[in-house]
C-alpha cells in the first residue's frame, strides 16, 4: 500500500504541518522603574505537537526586538518578528462597567424624553389659557360698548353680564397662571434631565477602552508535545514610570522632634491601554544610569600669548574671512566637561509590591500611592544666611535606613499638623545622612547692621584703591528653649596677586570653605532661651589704582 508523503510526515510530530494561530494577550504584571516599565503579558494557547506561528495582535507599537522575550515550558522559540501595520480592530467586548453605564445613560435619556413631552403639553396649556383670556376680554369689551345690533343694555343686563364675564375671566387668568407655573417647573425639570444625560455620557466615556495603535508579534515556535497553557511575553517600554515624593511630618518638642518621612509614588502610564486588575511592582532602579565606565578624554594644557592672538584676530577681520578664528579654551573653575561619562554607584534597589491596583487608565498623568514611613527621633538646629533672611530655618539631620537609595523628589513639610511649605530631597545612598530643612523658625531672628562702608585712595608715592566694609550681626532668640544656630556669610576671596584682602572676624568662624565654597564661613552658637549673640566681621580690599574691582 502506498502512503502519501503528507500522511507519512504527519506520523512524526516534528514534521507536523505548521499552524498559524491569531490571538491576543492579557496584561498580568508590570514592574515600574522611575522612567520605564517592564511588562509581563500572558497568551493562552492550546496547540498540538509540531511547528506553529503565533500572531499576537494587541501589542504596543513601540516594541523593540532586542528587549522582547517569549517563553514557556515545553516550547522552543525559533524566531520573533513584528508588524506595525494598522491592525483590523477586533469586535469590542463590553465590560460590566460599560454595560452598567449604558443602562444609566438610557434611563437618563428616557427621563429627558418624558419631561420634554410634558413641557410640550405645558406650553399648549399656556397657549390655550392665554387665548381664552383674550377671547373673554374681547367679548367683555364688546358688550360694554353695546349689545347685539347696537342695542343698549339695561342696567340689570349689564350687571348680570359683568358678573358672568368677570367670573369667567378670573377663572381663565388663574388657569393661565397655573399653566405658566407648570411650564416653569417643566423647563427646570428639562434642564436637570439634560444635565443628567450629560453626566451619564461622561460616565460612559470613562468606561470605554482607549483607542491605540497596535503592533503584532509574529512568533515561530515548536512544541514537542501537546501544549495547553500560557506563553509569557516580556518587554520594556518608556510609556510608564513613577515619580517619588515625600511627606515630612514633624512633631516638635523644643529642640527635639519625632519625624515621619512618608514615601509616596506618583505612578503614570500612557500606553494607551487601561490597566485593569494588574499586579504592579515599583523599583528604585534607574535604567538610565550608566552601567559601564568611560575613560576621560586627555586634559592637555598649553599657554599662549593673548597679544599675538589679538593680532591674528584683527588680521582675520581685515581680510574678511568667513571662518571664525578658533580661540583656545581658558582654564576656569567650571564643572568637569565630561561628568556625564563618570561611573555611578546605584546602591541597592528597593522594590515595592503594590499588588493588583485596580484600574489605571492608559492616558493618566498620575495616581498617588503611599509606600511606607520612616520614623526617627532627631535633634533640631537652626540655620540662616546673613543678609538674606531675618528669620532662621529649622533643620534636622536624617539618616537613610531604608536599605536602598532614596530617590530625589519634592517634599511637603508638615510641622505640628500644619503645612509650612515645600522642600526637596536629593538622592541619598543607603546608610548616608542628609540635612532636611523643616521650614521657618520664627523665634530666631538674624539681623545684620552695616557699621562702615568706605571707598578711597591710599599711598603717597604709589596710589592704591581701598575699600573697607564693617558689619555687626545680632542673633536673637525669642524661644523658651535652647537651640544651636548656624549663621552663614560669604567673605571676599582674592584670586589676583595684586588684590589684597584683609579679614577680621570676632569670634572666629566655626566652619570655613563650607562644601568647598571658598570664602563661605559659618558660626554655630548655642542660643539659650531669650538670649542674644553678636558676630562682627570686616574686610579691607586694596588694589592698584589702574585696575577695577569686580566679582564673579
Amino acid at each position: 500500500m502506498r502512503y502519501s508523503l503528507l500522511v507519512i510526515l504527519s506520523l512524526f510530530p516534528q514534521f507536523a504541518v505548521a499552524e498559524t494561530v491569531t490571538t491576543t494577550s492579557t496584561l498580568d504584571t508590570v514592574k515600574i522603574f522611575p522612567q520605564a516599565a517592564l511588562y509581563d503579558r500572558k497568551v493562552g494557547l492550546d496547540l498540538p505537537a509540531g511547528q506553529h506561528q503565533v500572531l499576537v495582535t494587541d501589542l504596543p507599537q513601540d516594541l523593540q526586538g532586542g528587549q522582547f522575550q517569549a517563553f514557556a515550558d515545553g516550547v522552543t522559540i525559533q524566531s520573533i518578528g513584528f508588524s506595525t501595520e494598522r491592525q483590523v480592530p477586533a469586535e469590542p467586548v463590553k465590560s460590566d462597567e460599560q454595560l452598567a453605564a449604558e443602562k444609566v445613560l438610557d434611563a437618563a435619556k428616557g427621563e429627558l424624553i418624558a419631561v420634554e413631552t410634558t413641557r410640550v403639553a405645558a406650553k399648549a396649556a399656556v397657549a390655550a389659557s392665554n387665548l381664552k383670556v383674550q377671547y373673554l376680554t374681547s367679548i367683555s369689551e364688546g358688550k360694554m360698548a353695546g349689545g347685539a345690533g347696537g342695542s343698549t343694555l339695561t342696567a340689570d343686563e349689564l350687571t348680570s353680564l359683568i358678573g358672568v364675564l368677570g367670573a369667567e375671566i378670573s377663572a381663565a387668568v388663574v388657569a393661565l397662571e397655573t399653566a405658566q407655573n407648570e411650564l416653569t417647573q417643566t423647563n427646570r425639570a428639562v434642564n436637570e434631565a439634560d444635565a443628567k444625560v450629560a453626566r451619564a455620557h461622561a460616565a460612559l466615556e470613562a468606561t470605554l477602552p482607549l483607542e491605540r495603535a497596535r503592533a503584532t508579534a509574529i512568533i515561530d515556535l515548536v512544541v514537542d508535545a501537546e501544549f495547553k497553557g500560557d506563553l509569557t511575553l516580556i518587554y520594556a517600554s518608556q510609556n510608564a514610570g513613577w515619580q517619588p515624593s515625600y511627606e515630612i511630618k514633624v512633631e516638635q518638642e523644643k529642640a527635639t522632634a519625632k519625624v515621619d518621612m512618608v514615601r509616596q509614588a506618583n505612578i503614570w502610564q500612557r500606553s494607551g491601554e487601561d490597566w485593569q486588575d494588574v499586579a504592579v511592582t515599583l523599583s528604585t532602579s534607574d535604567l538610565n544610569r550608566a552601567t559601564q565606565v568611560s575613560l576621560p578624554y586627555p586634559d592637555i594644557k598649553y599657554i599662549f600669548d593673548p597679544k599675538e592672538l589679538l593680532r591674528m584676530a584683527q588680521k582675520s577681520v581685515a581680510r574678511g574671512q568667513a571662518d571664525a578664528l578658533a580661540e583656545p579654551v581658558l582654564e576656569t573653575a567650571a564643572a568637569p566637561r565630561y561628568e556625564q561619562y563618570a561611573s555611578t554607584i546605584r546602591g541597592q534597589t528597593i522594590e515595592f509590591e503594590l499588588g493588583r491596583i485596580g484600574k489605571l487608565r492608559g492616558d493618566t498623568n498620575g495616581k498617588l500611592f503611599r509606600l511606607d514611613a520612616i520614623q526617627s527621633d532627631v535633634e533640631l538646629g537652626a540655620r540662616a544666611t546673613i543678609g538674606q533672611n531675618s528669620t532662621a530655618v529649622l533643620y534636622a539631620e536624617l539618616e537613610n535606613t531604608t536599605g536602598g537609595t532614596l530617590l530625589p523628589g519634592e517634599a511637603t513639610l508638615i510641622r505640628d499638623g500644619v503645612m509650612v511649605g515645600q522642600s526637596y530631597i536629593g538622592e541619598v545612598a543607603n546608610g548616608d545622612t542628609f540635612d532636611m530643612a523643616l521650614g521657618p523658625l520664627n523665634g530666631i531672628l538674624v539681623e545684620q547692621r552695616t557699621l562702615q562702608v568706605q571707598d578711597g585712595d591710599t599711598g603717597i608715592i604709589s596710589s592704591y584703591n581701598q575699600k573697607i566694609e564693617k558689619y555687626e550681626v545680632n542673633i536673637r532668640s525669642l524661644l523658651d528653649y535652647a537651640i544651636d544656630v548656624t549663621a552663614y556669610v560669604a567673605l571676599p576671596v582674592s584670586e589676583a596677586e595684586d588684590l589684597e584682602v584683609t579679614l577680621d572676624t570676632n569670634p572666629k568662624p566655626t566652619e570655613t570653605n563650607i562644601e568647598g565654597r571658598r570664602g563661605v564661613v559659618g558660626w554655630t552658637v548655642a542660643m539659650e532661651a531669650g538670649s542674644t549673640e553678636t558676630i562682627n566681621y570686616d574686610w579691607t580690599l586694596k588694589w592698584p589704582e589702574d585696575k577695577q574691582l569686580g566679582r564673579r
